[in-house]
């Protein structure tokens, strides 16, 4: 039993199983020669494949609020994406964000929201991304930083980054 197929060749004394996707299976072994018969049980569990490269694009989301220029409170989030190339365990690209929130500085009225784009670089392992993404805005003339490590477990990278004001940006993406 598991969550997905199993497939090996059961005519043969040596074979390899082959699992359709990740969890925890249960496997029943069975030996009979006709006049005696034995069964075992083993229990396999398979991870998630090992990221061979992050090269691709990735979207999903990230949130950024706190204190900014000017002691203004901000409160940004929206869709996040990077295309990458991957060489080795480095990666460089190009990156977005959507919902960038504008303050005015003095006074923090709201002026609007910006989709600025930028470049992200990094290096890679099995399970986390190390990266650091380079924003500029043109509408007020800003740039916005957000570094920091995340987990990496397949098509998924999920983790907090730090903005260069300190505050925490939690991000979400998905290879596409």
């Amino acid at each position: 039993s598991g969550p997905g197929t199993v497939n090996m060749d059961s005519s043969k004394i040596a074979t390899t199983a082959t699992f359709s996707q990740p969890g925890i299976y249960v496997l029943k072994l069975t030996a009979d020669d006709g006049d005696l018969s034995k069964s075992d049980t083993v229990t396999i569990t398979v991870n998630e494949p090992a990221a061979t490269g992050l090269s691709g694009t990735w979207s999903g989301s990230y949130t950024l609020s706190g204190p900014g220029g000017g002691g203004c409170m901000f409160n940004s989030g929206g869709s996040m994406s990077m295309t990458v190339s991957s060489e080795g365990s480095s990666f460089s690209g190009s990156a977005s964000l959507d919902g960038v929130e504008l303050r005015e500085i003095p006074g923090c009225a709201f002026l609007g929201r910006s989709s600025p784009s930028g470049s992200v670089t990094g290096t890679f392992s099995e399970s986390s991304v190390t990266m650091s993404f380079s924003f500029y805005i043109p509408e007020s003339g800003a740039s916005l930083t957000l570094s920091g490590t995340a987990s990496l477990s397949g098509n998924s990278i999920q983790g907090t980054l730090t903005s260069g004001g300190g505050n925490p940006a939690p991000i979400t993406l998905t290879k596409q």
